[in-house]
């Protein structure tokens, strides 16, 4: 991954107003992973469009999404193509998983999720569990990292082009953010678009890490609806919910 530009953690002071001012609004998704167990969708069925398991809910441009238990998995990681049910094997190694809706604008979005374990196939720094706000393509959108092989959590915007999967990320804010793996978290990510351009706040697990502000870093600010997500790199995961909440 290539990024650039300024990196910087900011804190928030605590104004005395609900912290969590999406908590008693009803969500726009609120997907529990209810339901028996076995795929959920994975690329072939992207790639395949009538073949395949398809998800009225998400789309998996890379990997495989499975049912077990009541929650989200990726299944055992590996580099394998997946065939229209991922016996053989997954490619959830790189993961990449985003709402068929694309209206998500001003929301919270909470997501409770546990890192089973890294694989070592690769060892780059920002290996680890990610959420997608804003996103209208591959090549442009914002990216939460909130939990990390370094130990860090950030904000990440990509846009079109670069060598990238066509795109350039560049890092709006990073700060600390130890993340223990088998262990349940939840990060709350807000977004909303300010009249100079979006801010994201970050917590996880009840604290509040980072907020940072895309008011033009690389081009225009990523403002206005979008998809909403999971990106994952080199992690074998498990989510137990992921809503989305107007703000």
């Amino acid at each position: 991954m290539i990024t650039s530009g300024a990196t910087a953690a900011a804190t928030r002071a605590d104004s005395g107003a609900n912290p969590n001012p999406a908590a008693h609004k009803a969500p726009l998704l609120d997907e529990t992973f209810a339901g028996p167990d076995g795929l959920v969708t994975n690329e072939y069925a992207t790639e395949n469009p009538g073949k395949g398991i398809s998800s009225p809910t998400w789309i998996v441009t890379s990997g495989s999404l499975f049912r077990r238990a009541g929650l989200g998995w990726s299944g055992p990681p590996d580099t394998l193509a997946p065939g229209p049910t991922s016996r053989t094997g997954t490619n959830s190694d790189v993961f990449r998983m985003v709402t068929r809706r694309a209206d998500f604008d001003n929301v919270e979005v909470r997501v409770e999720f546990q890192v089973v374990r890294y694989d070592d196939r690769s060892l780059d720094a920002f290996d680890g569990l990610h959420v997608f706000v804003h996103y209208r393509s591959p090549q442009s959108l914002l990216v939460v990292s909130v939990c990390r092989r370094d130990n860090l959590v950030a904000v990440k915007k990509k846009v079109e082009g670069g060598v990238t999967n066509g795109g350039t990320y560049y890092t709006l804010a990073s700060a600390g953010g130890p993340c223990a793996t088998r262990r349940w978290h939840t990060a709350v990510i807000d977004v909303h678009d300010t009249s100079s351009g979006v801010d994201v706040d970050l917590s996880v697990d009840g604290r509040h890490l980072l907020t940072a502000h895309d008011d033009g870093t690389g081009g225009p600010p990523m403002q206005g609806p979008g998809r909403v997500g999971i990106r994952s790199d080199y992690v074998e995961f498990l989510l137990r919910r992921f809503t989305v909440t107007p703000n």
